[in-house]
């Protein structure tokens, strides 16, 4: 097997684990509380029938409560690459996941060009680790960090820029970046619609 030889590198980030149908999910959530709150606290006072209240309030709730769900899920993060070719993932200051860099099989990743990653997730043998920071946040938002680590992953590793394939096919916005170590497991992972590479 192939090994790296890569430099010891440490970022520290913000992260949600969430996907973008976790966030999706949260939104619906988010306008159905908007909702009851509506008709439990103002529908006495405005009336169903005031339309633009209505929109506005909801709209105001929905919005709250969605930034407060995504915020909950915020946590400082770290990977750390190690001199020895290790992956450690850190939330906090406690290490939740290690692994070689050989075991990594592609980044999931929007196609760089088309401007910043909001989300990107690292595929291993055994646990896919997905980051996200899906809002510009004060505070928990860096510009360009996620940019700068995806990267650092693509140099160090030489990944290739391959088609994402799902169930619906090949994903015009999202491209796996494929470890060249495990380039045979590309045809399994195509002709399995996404669903697996091992």
């Amino acid at each position: 097997m192939f090994h790296y030889s890569m430099k010891k590198q440490i970022f520290n980030f913000y992260a949600t684990p969430l996907n973008i149908w976790s966030i999706v999910g949260f939104m619906f959530l988010a306008m159905i509380c908007s909702g009851i709150i509506y008709e439990v606290f103002f529908a006495l006072a405005y009336g169903i029938e005031s339309t633009l209240r209505f929109i506005s309030i909801t709209g105001l709730v929905t919005g709250g409560i969605f930034l407060f769900l995504i915020i909950v899920t915020i946590r400082k993060k770290s990977i750390e690459v190690t001199d020895d070719n290790l992956f450690k993932y850190y939330s906090g200051r406690k290490l939740i996941y290690t692994n070689t860099m050989d075991n990594l099989y592609y980044i999931e990743a929007v196609d760089i060009s088309r401007g910043i990653i909001g989300e990107m997730a690292f595929c291993f043998n055994d646990k896919k680790i997905r980051i996200s920071m899906p809002s510009h946040l004060p505070h928990f938002y860096e510009p360009g960090k996620y940019e700068w680590i995806f990267s650092f992953f693509v140099k160090s590793l030489n990944l290739k820029k391959m088609h994402h394939h799902t169930l619906f096919g090949k994903s015009k916005y999202v491209f796996g970046y494929w470890n060249p170590v495990r380039n045979a497991n590309y045809e399994i992972y195509s002709k399995s619609r996404g669903q697996r590479f091992l």
